[in-house]
């Protein structure tokens, strides 16, 4: 609920005696299969959670951040919300809509001394994202993505930081080339579509 989000920073300061340096905000549950497919329900439980969760953890903490200038909002996206896949329509859209967000605080905020980062992890093995259907080289562990967040922190990186870093190229070639990175896509969801049929 936004009012017990909103009495979060008055309790780190009653706890810690100060405001908090750092927020980071990683909510989230899947949001998998086509938006005709999906209940009025579960498209308002993600967007909640995906979305709406990290909109009242910035919302809350931001002002005191920009009050004593100084700070670092963390909010772990996804590659998701900057590459649309098939099937996954409702989780991308609230993912690219934290991207948009962080980028935009991050202006506002960075001439008072405060960031603001996306952080966008391609797949991670978690309770509520198991990954078991993809191989063992294209999974991350959440240790790696924890690793990832303390460096944006230190190193004051935003507004944006992927993980995988060899993914970031890969925006460049949507942005510049979108027929032949549709294309591409559609080709791979081709071969997806008749891998299944074909193990069926």
């Amino acid at each position: 609920e936004p009012r017990e989000v909103a009495g979060l920073p008055a309790v780190v300061h009653e706890v810690y005696g100060r405001h908090a340096d750092v927020l980071v905000n990683n909510a989230g549950i899947p949001g998998g299969g086509e938006i005709q497919d999906l209940s009025f329900e579960r498209i308002r439980d993600v967007v909640e959670v995906n979305l709406l969760g990290t909109l009242y953890g910035m919302r809350a903490f931001l002002p005191e951040m920009l009050r004593t200038g100084q700070g670092h909002v963390v909010n772990v996206a996804s590659l998701a919300g900057r590459f649309a896949t098939p099937g996954t329509g409702l989780y991308a859209a609230t993912k690219h809509a934290v991207v948009a967000a962080s980028e935009s605080a991050n202006y506002d905020a960075e001439a008072r001394g405060v960031h603001v980062t996306a952080v966008n992890p391609g797949f991670v093995a978690t309770e509520g994202f198991p990954q078991g259907d993809l191989p063992d080289w294209a999974v991350m562990s959440a240790d790696r993505i924890a690793v990832s967040i303390v460096k944006v922190v230190r190193e004051g990186i935003a507004p944006e930081y992927a993980v995988p870093r060899w993914v970031s190229p890969l925006q460049a070639f949507r942005v510049l080339t979108p027929p032949l990175y549709r294309w591409g896509v559609r080709q791979a969801r081709r071969a997806g579509a008749k891998a299944t049929r074909a193990s069926r």
